[in-house]
């Protein structure tokens, strides 16, 4: 739902399939699974380095935001 033009994303894609075969969906799974996780994984630890350190919760609460990267999979049977 987010906008293309918004200049806060890094990227706005997906990767799309119209005729990905059907017998293939669940070795698809296992590979975002296992690819993903590690993706995921190596995002948080980027993410915890780089989160504010301050101690007074106003401050942090100023220098902070809500950040989220997510993969998702989706198959329309």
């Amino acid at each position: 739902d987010s906008d293309p033009s918004n200049a806060d994303q890094l990227f706005h894609r997906i990767a799309w399939s119209g005729e990905f075969n059907r017998n293939e969906t669940a070795r698809l799974k296992n590979w975002i699974t296992k690819h993903g996780e590690s993706f995921l994984e190596s995002i948080d630890d980027w993410m915890k380095k780089h989160a504010v350190q301050s101690t007074h919760v106003k401050q942090r609460k100023k220098e902070s935001v809500n950040a989220s990267i997510g993969i998702y999979m989706a198959v329309d049977p």
